[in-house]
């Protein structure tokens, strides 16, 4: 009998083996699936991160535009003129001239072109000082 028990025990063994084996096979496959699942969602991510690095490159070039745009209609048009014509404020101020009405007190009229329509308007300055 007692070799009967030792065959018993030796084939115990191995069926634990085998069951264990199977246990470490199905957890090998989950984590096989939650890896691939992972680098799935990193793709997905860096694709994401290069889309908003693209974007941001793109909102500070247009960014820089209107600052420039700003600079140049500041020093360009600084007291907000309209033209008389289309009504842009992307005016320049090409000249200066007596003011039609207030010339006694040293008043002048700037003589502006638009930058939309190439038309020019005459509007009032401000008096010095």
């Amino acid at each position: 009998m007692p070799e009967f028990e030792l065959i018993m025990k030796s084939i115990q063994s191995l069926v634990d083996i085998a069951a264990s084996g199977k246990i470490h096979a199905k957890h090998l496959d989950l984590l096989r699936a939650q890896v691939s699942d992972a680098q799935q969602r990193h793709a997905q991510a860096e694709a994401l991160v290069h889309e908003l690095q693209s974007k941001c490159l793109a909102l500070e070039q247009s960014l820089e535009q209107c600052q420039l745009k700003l600079k140049r209609f500041a020093n360009d048009n600084p007291f907000g003129h309209r033209c008389d014509h289309c009504g842009g404020v992307d005016l320049r101020l090409t000249g200066q001239q007596p003011a039609q009405t207030g010339a006694e007190f040293g008043l002048r009229d700037g003589i502006y072109l638009c930058r939309v329509c190439q038309h020019t308007s005459v509007h009032a300055m401000p008096p010095p000082g």
